[in-house]
C-alpha cells in the first residue's frame, strides 16, 4: 500500500499528538480571562462545526494528575477547502461531565470552543479549512483541553499539523527517532529544531541531581525529579535522545524548591526482535535520555536515564551518572616541565627542565569512557568492548583505539578541546617534583596506576585507583592520554647551545597504560609518539575557563 508523504507526516504527527502540557497549578483561571484579544487567523482559518470563537486567553491548565488528559489526537488530511475531523482519545473512561474542547495555537492568543461529549474515552471533531493564502503550505501547532460543565480545564495536548493546498499538496518533512516519540512527558513542548549543545560555563545553568524509580510497566506514569543547582527564572529542561532530530522542553513552573517534577508515560510502540525495517525500538533495547537544563544564555551540561524495555509489560529505569564527566578547576601556577632534579631514567626528549606558567583551566576528572564516547559519536572503537575482539571491559572503561582527530572531534562535540602538553603534565604533577607524581618509590604506583604488573593485561574502569592532589584519577597508567601537541623535541649546538627542534609526525602521548611494563615509563616527565588506534591509547578533555 503506498503512503504519500503528507499522510506519513500526519502518521508522525498522530503520535506527537500524545504530548501532554501541564503546569503545577490547580487553579483553572489565569486571570486574564476578561483582556479582550484578537483571533489569529490562522485558527480562525479552522471553522469547527458548532465552534465558537473566544476571544480571551485559554485559561490555566490543571496539574498532571488531572482526570482530563488527552492521551493521543488524530485528525484526518487537513487540504484547504476539504471537511476534516480530529478525534480525541481520553486516558479515562468515560467523563459525563466533560461538555466541550478548547482549541488554540501554541501562543494561546484566543481559542475556539466545541461543545460535545466524551463517550468512551472519544471526542469527535469535524469542520472545514477555509482558504487563507496565509496558512498553505504551512505547519501549525494547535493546543487541544478538555472543559467540564463546572468550567474546570484539563492539561494542554499539542498537536503539530501540515496544512496543505487543495490543489497542490504541500508539507515540512522531518525525520524523527522513535526513541524520543516513546517518551511523553506531561508538561513538555516538542521543539522542531535540533538539539542544541550542552557546555561548562559560569552563566549557564546545571543539573545538580537526577532522581526518581528505578522500575515501572510501559504506558505506565513515572517521574524523573530535576534538581537544578541554581534555579532562575525563565528555566527549563531539555530533554534528547541520541539520534532525535527535535527535542522536549519542559519548564520550570516554580523555584521553590529548585527542582522539576517530570511526569510521564512511555508508549507500548515496542517489537520484539526480528527481521523488520527500522525505525522501531527492540525488546531488549537501552533508549538513554539526555536532560539539560536552559536558561536565556544557553544549555548547560547533558545528565542521562537509560530506560531498558525487558518486555511488553516491563521497563527498567536507571540513572547514568558516569556519563556526565566531572570537570576539575585546575588552579593557575608555574612549574619545572620536563626531568625531574636527580631522575636517573631521564632521556633527551624530556630535557631541558625549563619553567612554565600555566593559567587556570577545566579537565576532565577521568579519561572520557565507553559509554560516553559511543553515547556522543555513536560509535565505539575500542578493542576491550562488546565491538571489539578483546573481553568488553564495561562502558565505565576508558575509550581506547582512538586517534588524534577522533579524540579532538569529540572534545569540539561537547564544547570542549584536548589539552596541550604542558597542561598535562603540570596536572598530572599537581605541584609534585618527584618523578612519580604520588612520589620517588615506584612502589607508590600500585595505589594510583594500571599498569603491566597490576592490570592483567586490560584496562580498568575510570577512577578505581587514588586521585592525585587535584582531584584527577588516572593520569598515570590505564591508558595513554592524547595531547594537542606533536611530538617533538630539542638537541642543542655545542658551539653556542642554540636549540633546535624536531618534531615527529605523531601527537605527544603522556601517562602510560595498562600495558607499561617498567616503571620508568610511568614517570609523569614520560612522552611517547604512537600513532593512534592502539587499545593503549585514550584521552580526556580540557576547556577554557
Amino acid at each position: 500500500m503506498r503512503c504519500s508523504p503528507f499522510l506519513l507526516v500526519m502518521y508522525i504527527a498522530l503520535f506527537m499528538g500524545v504530548f501532554v502540557s501541564c503546569s503545577n497549578s490547580s487553579n483553572p483561571s489565569s486571570g486574564d480571562e476578561d483582556v479582550e484579544i484578537e483571533i489569529d487567523p490562522k485558527l480562525s482559518a479552522l471553522i469547527f462545526e458548532g465552534g465558537v470563537a473566544v476571544t480571551r486567553p485559554i485559561p490555566s491548565t490543571l496539574s498532571c494528575d488531572s482526570p482530563l488528559r488527552i492521551k493521543v489526537i488524530r485528525h484526518s488530511e487537513l487540504r484547504i477547502g476539504a471537511p476534516f475531523a480530529f478525534t480525541l482519545e481520553s486516558e479515562q473512561d468515560t467523563l459525563e461531565e466533560v461538555t466541550s474542547v478548547l482549541v488554540a495555537l501554541n501562543d494561546a492568543d484566543g481559542y475556539i470552543e466545541i461543545p460535545g461529549r466524551l463517550y468512551n474515552h472519544v471526542f469527535e471533531l469535524a469542520g472545514e479549512l477555509e482558504a487563507l493564502d496565509s496558512i498553505q503550505g504551512e505547519s501549525i501547532s494547535l493546543q487541544f483541553a478538555l472543559r467540564t460543565q463546572t468550567g474546570v480545564i484539563g492539561p494542554l495536548a499539542p498537536l503539530a499539523i501540515a496544512i496543505s493546498d487543495k490543489e497542490e499538496t504541500q508539507f515540512h518533512s522531518a525525520t524523527y527517532y522513535d526513541g524520543i516519540r516513546s517518551l511523553y512527558l506531561r508538561n513538555s513542548q516538542a521543539v522542531y529544531s535540533p538539539p542544541p549543545e550542552g557546555a561548562l560555563d559560569d552563566g549557564l545553568p546545571q543539573i545538580e541531581s537526577l532522581s526518581g524509580i528505578s522500575k515501572f510497566p510501559p504506558e505506565g506514569p513515572f517521574s524523573i525529579t530535576i534538581k537544578a543547582e541554581h534555579c532562575e527564572e525563565n528555566l527549563s529542561v531539555v530533554v534528547k535522545s541520541p539520534f532525535s532530530d527535535f527535542y522536549l522542553s519542559v519548564p520550570f513552573t516554580s523555584c521553590s524548591t529548585s527542582s522539576v517534577h517530570l511526569c510521564g508515560f512511555i508508549s507500548g510502540y515496542f517489537r520484539e526482535k526480528r527481521n523488520v525495517s527500522p525505525p522501531t525500538i527492540f525488546l531488549g533495547d537501552t533508549m538513554v535520555y539526555q536532560f539539560a537544563l536552559q536558561n536565556k544564555q544557553g544549555v548547560g551540561l547533558y545528565r542521562n536515564w537509560a530506560i531498558q524495555l525487558v518486555s511488553q509489560k516491563e521497563a527498567k529505569l536507571s540513572r547514568q551518572e558516569y556519563y556526565t564527566n566531572t570537570w576539575v578547576t585546575i588552579p593557575a601556577g608555574s612549574f619545572m616541565m620536563g626531568c625531574s632534579s636527580g631522575d636517573k631514567d631521564c632521556v633527551g626528549n624530556e630535557s631541558p627542565q625549563h619553567r612554565v606558567d600555566i593559567p587556570s583551566f577545566k579537565l576532565m576528572k577521568y579519561e572520557v569512557t565507553q559509554f560516553q564516547y559511543e553515547f556522543t559519536m555513536r560509535s565505539n572503537p575500542s578493542h576491550f568492548s562488546p565491538y571489539g575482539d578483546g573481553q568488553d571491559c564495561g562502558p565505565e572503561c576508558p575509550v581506547e583505539s582512538v586517534s588524534y582527530y577522533d579524540a579532538q572531534d569529540f572534545c569540539e562535540n561537547i564544547g570542549a578541546r584536548l589539552p596541550s602538553e604542558s597542561e598535562w603534565e603540570y596536572a598530572a604533577r599537581a605541584g609534585s617534583t618527584t618523578p612519580f607524581s604520588c612520589g620517588d618509590d615506584p612502589s607508590c604506583l600500585d595505589a594510583t596506576a594500571w599498569y603491566r604488573d597490576n592490570s592483567k593485561g586490560h584496562p580498568h574502569p575510570v577512577g578505581q585507583k587514588e586521585a592525585n592532589a587535584f582531584g584527577l584519577h588516572d593520569m598515570t597508567g590505564n591508558v595513554f592520554e592524547i595531547v594537542q601537541d606533536d611530538f617533538c623535541s630539542y638537541t642543542y649546538a655545542p658551539t653556542d647551545g642554540s636549540p633546535h627542534e624536531d618534531c615527529h609526525s605523531d601527537h605527544a602521548m603522556r601517562g602510560g597504560s595498562w600495558y607499561t611494563q617498567h616503571v620508568r615509563y610511568l614517570r609523569t616527565s614520560h612522552r611517547e609518539a604512537i600513532p593512534g588506534g592502539y587499545s593503549i591509547i585514550g584521552f580526556r578533555c580540557a576547556m577554557d575557563l
